[in-house]
């Protein structure tokens, strides 16, 4: 069971929120003004940083930041999004459209959720996102064809450097999914003209 806020909007319509590591579910809520008359749940990853002696927030899965880059515990980003996709599909009952929106951490599972589950999202939005191996190798992306697709990365991110977002936006360059691919002049954030343009992204494809 996952923790999260909910806006409770009457709507046919949803945007489903998964945060960044270090973050927590109210770090992404705030971006609810960008998807207006739609219903938006914000969820909380469930590994806390905390108590592995990090100042606080939660992770979806471990990472260790090793001399030679970020690695990352694959097992637990398979159980994470196994119950991702379980509490998904719950809550899609309740759409006629849903859409995920994940930062950085966020936006490897919204991903990977997009790419191995057919039907299950009508759209995604994924922010400032590293390319995967386990998620981009071998999948079969004939779903996502019209789909309406929103990527963005900074081009000074000193996190995840903007050669991993450039791999992922070609790679959906080579899907028929409707694709908006924005690099800004950010860091590791998601910045005011970045928001703006997701905002029209939404009201383009959506309202």
């Amino acid at each position: 069971m996952f923790k999260f806020i909910d806006n409770q909007e009457s709507s046919k319509t949803g945007v489903l929120f998964l945060h960044g590591f270090g973050a927590d579910m109210n770090d992404l809520y705030p971006m609810k003004m960008l998807f207006p008359n739609t219903r938006v749940i914000s969820y909380q990853a469930p590994i806390s940083l905390a108590a592995m002696g990090y100042m606080g927030g939660f992770a979806w899965f471990s990472l260790d930041f090793t001399p030679y880059g970020i690695e990352y515990d694959v097992e637990e980003a398979e159980a994470v999004l196994a119950n991702l996709h379980k509490e998904i599909e719950k809550q899609r009952a309740h759409f006629d459209r849903l859409i995920i929106c994940g930062f950085s951490q966020g936006a490897i599972l919204s991903h990977a959720l997009l790419l191995r589950y057919p039907g299950l999202l009508d759209g995604a939005v994924c922010l400032s996102g590293r390319y995967s191996d386990f998620i981009f190798e071998d999948v079969n992306h004939e779903h996502l064809k019209g789909l309406p697709v929103f990527l963005s990365h900074g081009t000074i991110d000193e996190v995840i450097p903007i050669s991993s977002g450039k791999e992922i936006m070609s790679f959906y360059e080579d899907t028929d999914a409707n694709l908006t691919s924005k690099v800004y002049e950010m860091g590791h954030d998601i910045s005011y003209e970045c928001q703006l343009d997701l905002k029209e992204w939404f009201r383009s494809n959506f309202l």
